[in-house]
């Protein structure tokens, strides 16, 4: 159980520090207004999966996530300069599609209100 905290401790720290330095220190211009999603940092703490996403509408995802991949150790820099730790997580950036498919969900839900609304008057 004491790993476990450790391990939530340690994914809400480079979740935080990942924030800052996309806001703070990228000096690369990304598509649109991207965000941390979740963090995801393996057992033995040498490797971490962050989930990015987009806070609108608008470009597609897979460049940014390229950029992000190509500037982590960047990011590792910063996490290793902020966090004493043994061993710095080498990071991989993705995208986070659980927005976006929750949005796809509730659009759908939402048409079908709409037809279930339209099919009720029309009976009347």
């Amino acid at each position: 159980m004491a790993e476990s905290r450790r391990l939530q401790r340690v994914e809400k720290e480079i979740h935080q520090i990942v924030s800052e330095y996309l806001i703070t220190g990228l000096k690369v211009p990304l598509d649109g207004l991207v965000t941390v999603s979740r963090v995801s940092i393996s057992p033995d703490l040498k490797s971490g999966k962050v989930y990015v996403t987009k806070l609108i509408d608008g470009p597609d995802m897979d460049g940014n996530v390229e950029i992000l991949n190509k500037f982590a150790p960047y990011f590792q820099k910063e996490i290793d300069k902020r966090l004493r730790m043994k061993f710095c997580p080498k990071l991989k950036f993705y995208n986070d599609l659980g927005y976006e498919n929750t949005h796809t969900v509730e659009k759908i839900l939402n048409d079908l209100k709409s037809e279930a609304k339209v099919d009720q008057q029309e009976d009347n």
